[in-house]
């Protein structure tokens, strides 16, 4: 659903920043689950890389300057947005590695994915659902 109008001020603002919000953390959640799931550690997997060309495509088209959004998010967010960025953190080190040079900097780099991994599915094993938006 896609609201476009309202006699609610600020609601059709609202609902946009939610559903970006929500888009951006289906297609982050979508990387750490393939970097989960791959196969090697010591390889990111073409699922992972996928997810990621994804998740950066979608951002060229979005409300993103430098990779952030430019609106800001109802307070109602805060844990969802907490959740997306701590995948940001592991979609991030994922992109750190395409620059590896050596195979030290490769286990560096997967390390750093390895981590920021662990950190975001001991937090968010469930995902944080997005806030309802209230369409009275």
């Amino acid at each position: 659903m896609k609201l476009v109008a309202s006699s609610t001020p600020g609601l059709v603002e609202h609902a946009q920043a939610v559903q970006l919000l929500a888009t951006w953390d289906v297609l982050v959640r979508s990387v750490c689950r393939e970097l989960a799931d791959r196969q090697g550690k010591l390889h990111a997997g073409l699922r992972a890389n996928a997810a990621l060309g994804l998740l950066w495509e979608w951002k060229s088209r979005a409300n993103f300057v430098n990779g952030r959004p430019t609106i800001t998010f109802p307070p109602e967010c805060d844990e969802l947005y907490a959740q997306v960025l701590a995948g940001e953190e592991v979609c991030g080190a994922l992109m750190f590695l395409e620059g590896a040079d050596t195979f030290s900097d490769v286990q560096s780099d997967f390390f750093r994915i390895e981590e920021a991994l662990t950190r975001y599915w001991d937090r968010y094993r469930s995902p944080v659902p997005a806030p309802e938006i209230g369409l009275v």
